[in-house]
């Protein structure tokens, strides 16, 4: 899943609203709300907002310890994640473009909140003796004390293009990053690798928890290939393989998305953790929280999902960002193949004595079969929505993203039920497991074990 943002935000600024996500899927939230917002503002460790706070006459760790309690205690409204995160960030924009900014900043997520004094985000700022017009006033004389005291210019040469704002230099592909300062005179060039694949490479670090995740789901298996475990033995173990394995597959469909970004044009979702195959920076309240509750409450397997930010404004054209949407599914695939091809080689049939190692990877198997139909389904903001948009018309797909999540909650509604839209999607995908040769009844054994 693709949580994209058209307007610039810089590196903090998005670790905020990555930060606000995992905060309401944390705290049980169905939504992201704005005080989510605010928490993560203050949790973070910046000096502008934290000199803001101070200079209204506010203790922050104080504000914050009632953020939390307040964050902790209250009901979640009915806002989509997108629509939230876009309203905030719209409202941010506002702020951006009144102080002459290029990208959205930390400090301007906190003139946008101070814009709306009737949530609960503005509420608690404004209590605090905090004003929009206080605020801006002050952000303003801090804007020219740093552009009095600047010593230090950081720019990327050489064929730069200077920003007619700023005066600074933006990112190109020649991989030579240049440090001037801090006394006149003096610079120091730093070589990146020109290859793409190569500051892919560089830019990507395996996660332990990833390295974790994979660890449990060979031991796993392993345990089951090598020894006859009792029955309850045997739930728990398959339980550890599937969660583990699907997990881990999750992690790597992000993955696919970050690292078309990232070879796209989007270098900050590398400071995102995007190119980190970290479970953690992959949570979405929705895919995450809230739909793997539902479906649990409906007797079904509750296993979550995630999403990755990805500021598609950065992408060098519209090509790149059909990449984006697309890579996701691929990574799925390459796991779905990799789950399926003991079966497609015949091997439950040659060692028929270990079931349990059977029905384990059977279920897992079935649940990226599910899982791959589901996300390519052209439904927003579902990655095969995104895959189809790149052939629609602008007002289009403008007008599917106010939609938000509510179609793909009507969907898991829908397929929750009997109906022809539900046994369409399921005969689609049992008919997908049997061209993998995925055996229905260690697959339906093997997901049984799911379930409480």
């Amino acid at each position: 899943m693709v949580l994209a943002l058209e307007r610039g935000l810089t590196t903090g600024a998005r670790v905020t609203m990555m930060a606000a996500h995992q905060k309401a899927a944390r705290t049980g939230a169905a939504y992201v709300r704005a005080d989510h917002v605010l928490v993560a503002l203050m949790e973070r460790p910046d000096d502008s907002v934290r000199s803001l706070l101070h200079g209204a006459g506010t203790d922050p760790a104080s504000l914050l310890a009632e953020l939390r309690e307040r964050v902790a205690g209250q009901p979640a409204v009915d806002l989509a994640v997108d629509a939230v995160a876009q309203m905030v960030i719209a409202d941010a924009g506002k702020e951006a473009d009144a102080l002459g900014a290029d990208r959205i900043d930390d400090i301007h997520l906190l003139l946008g909140l101070l814009r709306d004094p009737s949530d609960a985000a503005g509420q608690a700022l404004t209590s605090v003796g905090l004003t929009l017009d206080g605020a801006r006033s002050a952000v303003r004389q801090s804007q020219m004390r740093r552009a009095v005291e600047a010593d230090r210019v950081v720019a990327w040469s050489p064929n730069t293009a200077t920003s007619r704002k700023t005066g600074l230099r933006s990112p190109s592909d020649d991989g030579v990053l240049t440090v001037r300062g801090p006394r006149p005179g003096w610079s120091r060039q730093t070589h990146l690798p020109s290859n793409g694949w190569a500051r892919l490479r560089a830019a990507s670090n395996l996660s332990p928890i990833f390295c974790a995740l994979l660890g449990v789901m060979i031991g796993s298996g392993a345990l089951l290939a090598t020894i006859e475990p009792t029955e309850r033995a045997a739930r728990l173990l398959i339980i550890a393989f599937i969660v583990s394995g699907w997990v881990a597959s999750v992690c790597i469909h992000e993955y696919g998305h970050a690292a078309a970004a990232f070879l796209g044009g989007d270098r900050e979702v590398a400071d995102m953790g995007g190119l980190s195959l970290d479970p953690r920076n992959y949570m979405s309240p929705l895919f995450s929280v809230v739909l793997p509750l539902a479906f649990l409450l409906m007797g079904r397997i509750p296993l979550p999902g995630g999403a990755v930010m990805i500021r598609t404004s950065a992408l060098r054209s519209r090509r790149w960002d059909l990449a984006v949407s697309a890579s996701g599914p691929v990574g799925s695939l390459v796991c779905l193949v990799l789950f399926s091809t003991p079966f497609l080689l015949g091997l439950h049939d040659r060692w028929p004595d270990r079931p349990y190692l059977w029905a384990a990877l059977a279920g897992l198997a079935s649940v990226e079969t599910v899982s791959l139909v589901l996300t390519l389904l052209p439904i927003p903001p579902l990655d095969g929505f995104h895959i189809v948009a790149y052939w629609l018309p602008d007002d289009v797909r403008a007008s599917a993203r106010q939609l938000g999540w509510m179609p793909v909650i009507a969907l898991y509604v829908l397929l929750s039920q009997d109906s022809p839209i539900s046994d369409a999607f399921w005969s689609f995908g049992y008919g997908l497991g049997d061209i993998l040769q995925i055996p229905h009844w260690f697959a339906w054994y093997g997901l049984d074990q799911l379930r409480l």
